[in-house]
């Protein structure tokens, strides 16, 4: 099992969870380039969700799909969306639940 806390509750999960270390937004572009040179031309400025690394981590791709894997996934996320962890959403109170329509809607 594993603990993630907040600032005033502690869910606790048997699959990993990033720990959520914060927020940053109304980040200038401009201050951080080459890095940002994607976000010089956005009408708004980019936002980002500071969490924890997680070693050897992978994007999905079909060439490292396997069954397995994809079960796996698919598990942690479900398990994920039990603890009321919210996708898309860079404010720390998505682990209270979400603000409206279903858990299987995230």
């Amino acid at each position: 099992m594993k603990g993630f806390g907040n600032t005033d509750s502690v869910i606790v999960v048997s699959y990993m969870i990033p720990r959520y270390y914060g927020t940053i937004e109304n980040l200038d572009p401009k201050l951080y380039q080459p890095h940002l040179n994607d976000f010089l031309e956005d009408e708004y400025p980019p936002k980002a969700i500071l969490l924890e690394y997680i070693p050897n981590m992978q994007m999905l791709y079909w060439t490292n799909y396997t069954k397995k894997g994809m079960d796996n996934f698919i598990k942690g996320l479900q398990q994920i969306h039990e603890a009321l962890v919210e996708h898309s959403d860079v404010y720390d109170d998505c682990r209270r639940g979400p603000r409206k329509g279903n858990l299987d809607r995230f």
